[in-house]
């Protein structure tokens, strides 16, 4: 640590680079894309790999699926709470690259059915705590009016990585076999570790910066403004309850002055609820269920597509295109 505050003082520019929004939203799409691109290089060789190589029954590839799930799960409760509470994002982040070195390391020894369990356990683990991570950070340095667009963007990455990865992963396993794909996944994760290091700061931080900046920016009026509009002549409870109509406010004044504005935790306290009252939210339930609905169908797919080619087609060689046409159906809308 002391190493790093060294160069970022030696060199200001880094120090920017690693304070800056856009840094945590670059980062963002660049992990998740390099997160879809690990979990889908195995999607279209499953079939060639537990039945033709470990000669096990063709219900396993569902398991398969059913392991990197569970993984997710795992992840993702460990992570995004305790994100919360603890205050900090970033060694989540690095927890969730080193776990894919950890899931490349064990596929490129795997050499049993429950070998590539395992890889894919922990390959969700890190997915799950990269996916929660990764949403969360952007969140965390950006305004509400602003999510829509950068969130998009995101996941237009991770799109683009359903889109190439079964077809470099079946190329990949046809040159090189299961340790060619391994190697892959384990220069992934370096390559987050070493992005981490060095250009990776903690969102929270920069949240607690670009809040403070705001604060800074304030002109006299506006906190003349904003006092008179809590005062207790006109703070009745639907008043309390939108304090969030003074955001804009001092969004622009923010953007004005060369701060980006974000919601301050004052804010955030006031709305808090628990997790289980935030579920029963009509918007919250739909997006949740349609989510739900949406990743089954695709699990689905995802096992039994590979299979129907071999058996009915013969072509095991050709389902890393069929996943190419849902990964640009997905790009597209």
């Amino acid at each position: 640590m002391a190493r790093l505050n060294w160069a970022l003082e030696r060199f200001p520019l880094l120090k920017r680079v690693r304070q800056s929004a856009s840094t945590v939203w670059a980062i963002s799409s660049l992990f998740l894309f390099i997160d879809t691109f690990i979990y889908s290089l195995t999607v279209a060789n499953l079939p060639d790999i537990l039945q033709s190589q470990m000669h096990v029954s063709q219900s396993s590839n569902g398991v398969i699926t059913t392991m990197f799930g569970i993984g997710g799960v795992i992840g993702a409760l460990a992570s995004g709470m305790p994100s919360d509470r603890l205050g900090f994002r970033w060694p989540f982040q690095l927890i969730a690259a080193v776990l894919y070195i950890v899931a490349g390391t064990v596929f490129y020894f795997s050499q049993h059915y429950y070998q590539l369990l395992l890889f894919r356990l922990i390959n969700g683990m890190a997915s799950g705590v990269a996916c929660s991570m990764l949403y969360t950070t952007v969140g965390d340095v950006y305004p509400a009016d602003l999510l829509g667009f950068k969130v998009a963007i995101v996941y237009f990455c991770n799109n683009i990585a359903y889109t190439i990865g079964p077809i470099c992963g079946q190329r990949l396993f046809e040159l090189h076999g299961v340790r060619g794909t391994a190697s892959i996944v384990i220069a992934f994760g370096i390559v987050e570790v070493v992005l981490l290091l060095t250009v990776g700061e903690e969102s929270l931080a920069i949240r607690r910066s670009l809040s403070a900046c705001e604060k800074a920016t304030e002109s006299p009026a506006q906190k003349s403004s904003t006092i008179n509009t809590l005062s207790p002549q006109s703070s009745s409870v639907d008043d309390v309850s939108h304090k969030g109509a003074l955001v804009p406010d001092n969004a622009t004044m923010g953007f004005v002055h060369g701060c980006p504005s974000i919601s301050s935790g004052e804010e955030d306290s006031a709305v808090r609820m628990p997790v289980w009252r935030l579920l029963t939210q009509l918007p919250v339930l739909v997006s949740t269920l349609s989510i739900f609905v949406a990743t089954c169908i695709q699990c689905t797919l995802e096992a039994l597509v590979p299979l129907h080619l071999s058996d009915y087609f013969n072509r095991s060689d050709s389902t890393g295109i069929t996943f190419v046409i849902f990964g640009l159906a997905l790009t597209i809308l």
